[in-house]
């Protein structure tokens, strides 16, 4: 489990043992990534704004401190970007860098559940014990 997401965000991770679940959600894995957001200027922004608590300009449509999003999709941001963006949050290297650094990482998609409205929508359908 990564820590700080958890702490941070109440982020998780899911383990999924059935065969016949795991071939259909690789089966929308691939197609998702067809649809995947290329990383962007904006995209950057959202994920640097939304990970410095400091940040609190609500009315910034790149703020999500406020919940403005019930549902965020788009490129993850994993450790591997993070180091990126922790280089540019101190000035190490600039947007133009991070861009271009950021165009060689793979990136797949997420979907992150901000509010008590968006948990709602999800169903608990079974329990494999191990």
């Amino acid at each position: 489990m990564d820590i700080r997401s958890f702490e941070l965000n109440f982020e998780t991770d899911a383990f999924i043992y059935d065969r016949k679940l795991t071939s259909e959600l690789e089966k929308r894995f691939l197609k998702d990534i067809e649809s995947c957001t290329e990383i962007t200027e904006e995209w950057a922004a959202f994920v640097m704004n939304n990970r410095n608590r400091n940040f609190t300009d609500f009315e910034n449509a790149l703020c999500n401190f406020d919940f403005k999003y019930d549902i965020v999709m788009g490129p993850i941001a994993n450790d591997d970007l993070a180091m990126l963006f922790r280089e540019y949050s101190k000035h190490a290297i600039n947007l133009d860098v991070l861009l271009k650094e950021l165009s060689y990482k793979e990136a797949t998609n997420q979907v992150s559940f901000h509010t008590e409205r968006a948990i709602e929508l999800l169903r608990k359908i079974g329990v494999i014990h191990g």
